[in-house]
Order: structure tokens, then C-alpha cells, then sequence
């Protein structure tokens, strides 16, 4: 993607009703699964983007805490503010990601641990995310994408992944 297509692309979009929007396409799966999918009240700001690009990365983050949290789980998804960004983290308490897995996860094709997917995945999910996430992003570096280990790797200690991304505003304060 070059700055020509993105700027095409971009149109101004209201962050509550998008991400509202967005996460709760995922309610019916997550109470499927007696999982507690809870969204905290999200900022009523603006910011420009790619709405596609940017419901993939909603979807991928959200629906991949949906698939790997336990039944009876917890998912939470946040916002915060930090400077002129908006921040959004997406926290569960599921299986969690093996450490050593950890600097592979963004990686085109990558899997992880064979006993953790369910075989259909195509490894594309989380690089897609970054790869949306830092175009929007631009030579400016005003987004960013990390993912941090919360805890332990399984055997019976508390387990969860929180993935971060956050977004330019165009609104004050």
C-alpha cells in the first residue's frame, strides 16, 4: 500500500459508534462459549482511517481472545487516552502465547504452537493486524501495534495476552 491508496481509503470515523459496532459482532460467539466479553465506554472521538482495514484488526484481535479463551473467560476490551491517540487494548484470560513464540507472532505465515490452533489458521491474522496498523501509521509513526505477555504460558497460573494498538485523534484534548 502506498500514501496514495491510504488517503483515498481514509474517511472520518466516530470511534464510539465503531468500535461499538465492531465488538459486538462477536457478543453471540463469546456467550456461546460462557464467555464475559465486556467493552469499557469507549471515547466519543474522531479519527481518520481505513474503516475496513481497521474493522480486520477489530475482528482479528477480538476474535482470536474469543477462540483461545477457556470457557467461562474474560475479555475485555479498553480505551484510553494518551497524548492526541487513542489507545485500544484487547485483554483475555486465555491460553496465552509460549514466550518463546512471542517475537514470531507478527510474522507473515506464523502459526505458533501446533497444539494451540485448531489447524485453520493461515498465519496471516496477526500480520495483517500490524501491517494495517503501521500503515495507518505513515512515516509519522502515529500508530502503533505491540502485543505483551501478561503471564505465564499455561500450567494452571493465571494465562491472558493483551494486544495494544492505538490511532491518531483529530479531536482536542
Amino acid at each position: 500500500r502506498n500514501k496514495e491508496y491510504l488517503a483515498d481509503c481514509f474517511e472520518l470515523i466516530s470511534a464510539r459508534k465503531f468500535f461499538d459496532y465492531e465488538v459486538s459482532k462477536h457478543i453471540p460467539l463469546a456467550k456461546s462459549k460462557n464467555l464475559t466479553l465486556k467493552v469499557k465506554k469507549v471515547p466519543d472521538i474522531s479519527f481518520f482511517g481505513d474503516k475496513k482495514g481497521l474493522s480486520a484488526v477489530v475482528q482479528n484481535l477480538v476474535s482470536n481472545a474469543v477462540k483461545y479463551t477457556d470457557e467461562g473467560g474474560k475479555i475485555v476490551v479498553s480505551f484510553s487516552r494518551k497524548s492526541k491517540h487513542l489507545v485500544v487494548t484487547v485483554r483475555d484470560n486465555g491460553q496465552g502465547i509460549d514466550k518463546k513464540d512471542l517475537p514470531k507472532i507478527f510474522d507473515k505465515f506464523y502459526k505458533g504452537d501446533k497444539a494451540r490452533t485448531d489447524g485453520k489458521s493461515n498465519g496471516l491474522g496477526l500480520y495483517s493486524v500490524k501491517e494495517i496498523v503501521t500503515h495507518h501509521g505513515g512515516a509519522e509513526g502515529s500508530s502503533a501495534c505491540r502485543v505483551t505477555r501478561e503471564s505465564e504460558f499455561g500450567g494452571g497460573c493465571k494465562r491472558g495476552n493483551v494486544y495494544t494498538f492505538s490511532h491518531r485523534c483529530i479531536d482536542a484534548g
